[in-house]
């Protein structure tokens, strides 16, 4: 898995050169500005001497939902300086505390709490602009940062959590423009970093693990409805105009993550994974996104109850995706997509199953791609009503389906190789024919070799005895027929009328 780590929100207001004066004031009300469209409110005691406004107990707040809540982040002390260029620069303690807790919370109060220490080599920040529109830019040649975490359960024991990682350095752009929406361009750059961590789940269970991630580039874009968003119901932000769209490339990682029981190794696993780049877009239009790994490689251990060593390598995969989200007249596109190529499984998992190695071992490949058009007579990003909106009869149901293809289905494993493809149309007034739900109409069709030699394979190397593959040859005459040396195929269709045969013989 490919995880891409970004330092805490706080740090997007430190930041690009511009041409018109700022002041210390401008910055700070921007940068509230751009917390309350978050959802935070930024507090602090600010004192000027001259050119310098030193920014002090400063807290950013976040309430949760249905009075569950609050989380206060402390922030560190900060001094901003206007600059005779009629820019400003922003200075932290090289060395700072970052702490955060849950506080009045109905339950457990004070149950977590967050503690950092973060040091930073070469810092600096500049901020640059006209009021309402300023570019921060900031960099650091190197960074640390030390974190120790509590949660009360609330059943008697606490999770601990402490986590340690570094970096070699970073270069940070963001502009953050007020309007009706408060509009934020960030641009990224980190340098390859490292982590290391320790949970202590409480009973004698607790986990380490660490980890590299190389260089990361990253651009987001995001639009959000000033003074902030109701959670529990974004379809009024999303149709102020409110978005999200991000970009992220990386050179690759690597992490390993081991389980102890009373000190005793139970498990271990591993991940690799060389350049992967994905993108994700979150608007009124839906949710969108793509994403591509190559080089996968996932390692599994288990010492405990037997030896058990799992490894799996994948040459790439990669999906795609997109879905309505809002309520709509007629009906909206849905896309999902995704493959798996190059897939190979270490011998020792093999000889598990085939000590014989009769099966073929090549490499195997996995991939689908549907299509549809949904049919949304609910926002499902309004959370508070879905439960209503779904607690009603199946024929009532607010979302339902107009459209389904299949344009690929594609799978090579174990000697066997299968493709499909077909299309339907649903009439969603038609609930009777198919007890209660829409009426299919159309086609599908999968055509598949080596299916038999496969069977064939099992029996000759003992791994499935004879009276055992003789049902798997009757399911495959009773819904396949023969078009060629071992080869395959079933037609599915389904008629006007309701009626459904498999390769021209009614069954319904």
């Amino acid at each position: 898995m490919t995880r891409h780590w970004t330092l805490p929100p706080f740090f997007m207001l430190l930041a690009v050169p511009a041409h018109a004066d700022i002041t210390a004031d401008d910055v700070w009300a921007n940068t509230t500005a751009y917390y309350a469209a978050t959802g935070g409110a930024l507090a602090a005691e600010l004192s000027r001497d001259g050119s310098r406004v030193f920014v002090e107990n400063t807290s950013l707040t976040y309430s949760f939902p249905f009075d569950l809540g609050r989380i206060v982040v402390d922030l560190p002390p900060m001094t901003i300086v206007e600059e005779d260029d009629g820019t400003v620069t922003q200075k932290l303690p090289k060395t700072f505390q970052l702490n955060a807790s849950v506080r009045d919370a109905p339950f457990n109060d004070g149950a977590f709490a967050l503690r950092s220490t973060i040091t930073q080599e070469g810092f600096t920040a500049t901020a640059s602009g006209t009021p309402g529109d300023i570019t921060y830019q900031r960099q650091a040649s190197a960074f640390a940062a030390a974190l120790d975490m509590d949660m009360d359960t609330g059943f008697d024991d606490v999770i601990y959590l402490t986590f340690n990682f570094t970096g070699d350095g970073y270069s940070q752009k963001t502009r953050i423009t007020q309007g009706d929406l408060i509009t934020v361009t960030l641009d990224n750059t980190t340098e390859a970093m490292r982590y290391e961590y320790q949970s202590d789940e409480g009973y004698g269970y607790w986990t380490e693990g660490r980890g590299v991630y190389e260089a990361t580039i990253g651009r987001a874009t995001m639009a959000l409805p000033t003074g902030g968003t109701d959670i529990t119901n974004l379809a009024p932000a999303f149709a102020a105009g409110m978005f999200i769209d991000a970009t992220s490339t990386t050179a690759g990682s690597e992490d390993a993550t081991a389980t102890y029981i009373d000190d005793q190794l139970v498990s271990s696993d591993s991940t690799k994974t060389g350049p992967a780049q994905t993108t994700m877009r979150l608007s009124a239009d839906g949710l969108s996104g793509f994403g591509d790994v190559q080089d996968i490689e996932i390692g599994f251990q288990i010492t405990d109850v037997f030896d058990l060593d799992v490894a799996v390598a994948m040459g790439q995969v990669s999906a795609r995706y997109s879905f309505p989200l809002m309520a709509a007249e007629g009906a909206q596109p849905m896309t999902l997509a995704m493959t798996l190529d190059d897939i190979t499984v270490n011998d020792g998992t093999w000889d598990l199953l085939d000590s014989e190695r009769a099966i073929p071992r090549d490499p195997m490949r996995m991939e689908f791609d549907l299509a549809a058009d949904l049919l949304l007579d609910v926002d499902l990003v309004n959370f508070a009503a879905l439960e209503d909106a779904f607690n009603v009869a199946p024929s009532e149901l607010p979302v339902g389906i107009e459209t389904l293809t299949l344009n690929a289905l594609n799978l090579v494993m174990a000697g066997v190789t299968a493709d499909g493809s077909g299309a339907f149309r649903f009439d969603n007034d038609d609930l009777a024919t198919f007890d209660g739900l829409p009426r299919p109409e159309g086609s599908a069709e999968i055509n598949v070799t080596g299916a038999n030699t496969l069977l064939d394979t099992l029996v000759d190397a003992g791994i499935v005895p004879q009276s055992e593959i003789g049902m798997g040859r009757m399911m495959l005459g009773m819904f396949t027929r023969p078009t060629g040396d071992d080869a395959l195929s079933s037609k599915l269709e389904i008629t006007p009328d309701g009626e459904v045969r498999v390769n021209g013989e009614r069954v319904r």
